[in-house]
């Protein structure tokens, strides 16, 4: 017994450097590219069944003004999991992008990354979580801050699909987005609607592996050139009458735009046709589609219509039509 004690103690110390020294890797490599970490007192406890490495206080400083704030963050590493870490704060974190500052509040949450076989998978997940996010007074939208909530969100990233199994396929880093009872206020307003949203994503990301650049447009114009494209397996989004499904894949083209095609099948939405101009008493087109996206099935239930939705030179295109939508450069 003594024997089992001194193995494990001496185990629990060397899981206890090599964590100090993942972290201290993440940190120098962060600052090369110009992110400063820091952590204010910590510490570390948990012996003999985890590893709990504390901070009272979390910041990361970079470029653009960029300056993100937690308060009692924990990195854990647990006995039962030992190929798992698993990260959480608490409410709220504050934060700053060039002129814009948002706050955010939750009540639950976590971050678990699994390192692998040297692959890396994500999982995430938040309860009530409350976003405002303060914008410049020369915001195009005219606003000056936005509020938000949702009830539950859930991300799961990962592992990555090497090519190496098959040469033909490119890299691909599965992701699954599940976000319920979304209140925001420009969403609300794109939409014209006050009623609460729901999104379900299941895709993928290729492309994904050795991405380089200093910046996120550097990184961003690196996955363009490695044709990178992001599948949208199954899309599914709902707000009051309207309910949209999706499947397709996009990609980003010369102009930095997003560029591809959706196959949609859209029901109701009668404020966001109006919005959009085809308010189904103000026009014949608007009439014709008010009556499909109206279209009932055998069970009663609103089926909507199928329509590609193309998005191409910087234009947005449901079908025949051309929607009074610009794609403007993501950078």
């Amino acid at each position: 017994m003594l024997l089992l004690t001194l193995v494990w103690s001496v185990g629990w110390f060397l899981v206890q450097r090599q964590i100090k020294q993942q972290l201290d890797i993440f940190i120098s490599n962060e600052a090369a590219k110009d992110r400063y970490w820091s952590c204010e007192t910590a510490g570390q406890k948990g012996f003999p069944f985890k590893l709990v490495q504390d901070c009272a206080a979390v910041a990361v400083a970079g470029p653009q003004s960029m300056r993100v704030e937690l308060r009692g963050a924990s990195l854990v590493w647990r006995a039962i999991a030992p190929n798992s870490l698993v990260f959480t704060a608490l409410s709220p974190a504050r934060g700053q992008f060039a002129a814009m500052t948002f706050n955010m509040d939750w009540a639950e949450g976590h971050v678990e990354i699994a390192p692998l076989l040297g692959q890396m998978a994500v999982q995430a997940s938040l309860t009530q979580l409350k976003t405002h996010v303060v914008k410049p007074l020369t915001a195009p939208s005219g606003r000056v801050g936005d509020r938000g909530s949702v009830a539950q969100v859930q991300i799961k990233a990962g592992p990555f699909e090497n090519a190496a199994a098959n040469s033909a396929l490119p890299d691909r880093l599965p992701v699954v987005v599940a976000a319920h009872d979304i209140q925001d206020d420009a969403l609300g307003i794109a939409l014209a609607t006050s009623s609460l949203a729901n999104i379900d994503f299941v895709g993928a990301i290729t492309a994904t592996r050795n991405i380089d650049g200093a910046n996120l447009a550097e990184k961003l114009e690196f996955w363009r050139h490695k044709s990178g494209q992001v599948e949208v397996t199954k899309l599914e989004f709902s707000a009051g009458d309207l309910r949209v499904f999706a499947e397709g894949a996009v990609v980003l083209d010369e102009e930095h735009r997003i560029k591809g095609k959706l196959n949609l099948r859209i029901a109701g939405g009668d404020g966001l046709m109006a919005k959009l101009g085809y308010a189904p008493s103000s026009s014949i087109v608007g009439g014709l589609l008010g009556g499909l996206l109206h279209a009932k099935g055998a069970d009663g239930q609103a089926q909507g219509v199928s329509l590609p939705l193309r998005l191409e030179d910087g234009f947005v295109f449901l079908g025949p039509v051309r929607l009074p939508l610009i794609l403007t450069p993501l950078y």
